[in-house]
């Protein structure tokens, strides 16, 4: 198997292992039976009795730029800033692609937060101001699927890159899904399944539009 049909089976079963993920840690959300599991995940990084974070003050202010990278602003900004670079070098293909993960995932994931309608959590002290439905985190799920999204498009385009840079990616959007628990505004299933589902899109997409002869 030469390296194309190896990152091409890479991809798609990444992308089928975190959607199958995904849809168990739903499953298990909707049922009731995560709710043990969710409140002492919020529970255990907070301090009696006044349930704030444990640490210094700098640890919670990091989490807060965190969830910055992961929150529309900053994800729609960056998204504009590399598709003028990918338009102004003439890569149309993977322009198509960052706007196929980008616009979708958004959409998808406010689909969801409808048919699962899950309140925020109320066992601690919210240190955000999103005040919408809970389940999934669209931080988590919009940054996994725009960061790992990106370091897909930059590993096609640099050959000498390769996918060293989905580790990197992978790594800040498990810490976007972290901060937005820490920050006491999500329920640890809701920040796992958002990054499961943004995971899956993005592989699924970056699979999906690789050239017809780099798939067969």
């Amino acid at each position: 198997m030469d390296r194309t049909a190896t990152r091409n089976t890479g991809l798609l079963v990444a992308s089928v292992a975190s959607l199958l993920c995904f849809a168990l840690v739903a499953a298990w959300q909707a049922s009731g039976a995560s709710a043990s599991f969710d409140r002492a995940g919020l529970l255990y990084w907070r301090e009696m009795p006044l349930l704030f974070p444990v640490g210094p003050a700098w640890l919670t202010q990091a989490m807060q730029g965190l969830t910055i990278m992961g929150g529309g602003p900053f994800r729609i900004a960056l998204g504009l800033f590399v598709l003028t670079l990918l338009l102004a070098r003439r890569h149309i293909r993977e322009s198509l692609m960052l706007l196929a993960i980008m616009i979708p995932a958004a959409a998808i994931n406010s689909g969801l937060k409808l048919l699962f309608a899950r309140p925020r959590p109320d066992i601690v002290p919210r240190l955000d101001g999103f005040s919408d439905l809970s389940f999934p985190s669209g931080h988590s799920f919009n940054g996994a699927a725009t960061y790992l999204g990106l370091a897909l498009i930059m590993a096609g385009l640099r050959s000498r890159t390769r996918y060293w840079l989905v580790v990197p990616a992978l790594c800040l959007s498990l810490a976007i899904a972290f901060s937005r628990v820490w920050l006491g505004v999500h329920y640890p299933t809701d920040a796992i399944a958002g990054w499961l589902g943004g995971t899956g899109w993005a592989t699924m997409v970056a699979y999906l539009m690789q050239p017809r002869a780099s798939r067969d």
